[in-house]
């Protein structure tokens, strides 16, 4: 089982400097310190849910800390090396080994990735392989691999970050190139958001600006136009969930004013359909992922007004409502 994360070092005037959180030998209730740009996924190898890195909030530093969540508790697992922190971080399950991506060029240009391997400790597997910066990853347990889609492949002084339509995949010792005969477009890779649908086995993209869902069945992209769609927006997250046994689309800021928004549709591989529960409020900055062994999608955002202070929140869903981790 392989857990990949995608780390971007972008540029920007906050501090470049990495720092560790203090040891938990103990359970934790919630992670520390209190995070954006963080990444979690459940990883069958270990039974857990893992949680890496992100910007501290208070300080505006990288972290390169590890955190498992069993179902009750955090635990901050001391690591004598682990990936570079830098300051977006993508985590997937493989169903080969556990490892990371680690995406350390500036914004604007392919990254060297370092692919790191997970069993408990990090262990550093590959560092020539060059792709396109800030990808969406997702799990093909299908094809025994794990895909990669978009990045970042230039800028542009009028338009910003230009994004490709490359896609990539990890057999659990190298990546290659692949060059399907449809993919998804450049504004699919800026706006998309991407998971794994477990109950298909096929990796999900889904565009957040227009509700299109391109899905990829091992050996091509096949673009999914429904006649429903959620209202456009940005930041959400998008997880698999058994209950429903569909993705689900979590809240999110609107993608006008950034107002936050709290609702959550579910894709069933055919059309949208909105849930009647809503994501606790509030919730802007969030990752989540589902946990089969607790039947629950777990969620972390970090709370605070602007300037601050921020503390870390664990909610978990299990099909009908939400419970917040005292």
């Amino acid at each position: 089982m392989a857990l990949l994360c995608c780390v971007v070092l972008a540029a920007c005037n906050q501090s470049s400097a990495t720092v560790t959180a203090t040891a938990t030998p103990t359970p934790a209730t919630q992670v520390s310190p209190a995070r954006a740009q963080t990444s979690l996924t459940y990883d069958s190898g270990i039974g857990k849910v893992v949680l890496f890195g992100g910007l501290a909030f208070t300080s505006f530093t990288t972290l390169r800390d590890t955190w498992l969540w069993d179902g009750h508790f955090w635990r901050h697992i001391l690591t004598t090396d682990a990936p570079p922190g830098n300051q977006q971080v993508t985590l997937v399950n493989d169903t080969t080994e556990s490892a990371v991506l680690d995406f350390t060029a500036t914004m604007g240009s392919a990254a060297a990735v370092q692919t790191w391997v997970f069993d408990g400790s990090w262990n550093l597997r590959d560092t020539t392989s060059v792709l396109p910066m800030g990808m969406l990853i997702a799990d093909d347990p299908i094809g025994k691999d794990v895909i990669a889609f978009g990045g970042v492949i230039g800028f542009s002084p009028t338009n910003g970050d230009l994004y490709g339509t490359q896609t990539w995949s990890w057999n659990g010792q190298q990546w290659r190139q692949l060059y399907p005969a449809t993919s998804p477009t450049a504004s699919d890779a800026n706006f998309g958001v991407m998971t794994t649908d477990n109950a298909t086995g096929q990796p999900v993209l889904v565009n957040q600006r227009t509700g299109v869902v391109w899905t990829w069945n091992g050996a091509t992209w096949a673009q999914h136009i429904p006649a429903q769609a959620p209202p456009a927006r940005a930041q959400s997250a998008l997880v698999y969930n058994g209950h429903d046994q569909a993705v689900v689309l979590l809240g999110g800021v609107t993608a006008v004013e950034a107002q936050l928004m709290s609702d959550m549709w579910a894709w069933n591989g055919v059309s949208w359909n909105q849930l009647a529960a809503s994501v606790p409020s509030g919730i802007g900055i969030l990752a989540a992922a589902w946990d089969p062994s607790t039947q629950t999608d777990v969620l972390y955002r970090a709370q605070g007004m602007d300037n601050g202070p921020f503390t870390s929140q664990t909610w978990l869903w299990n099909g009908t409502a939400w419970s917040q981790v005292p």
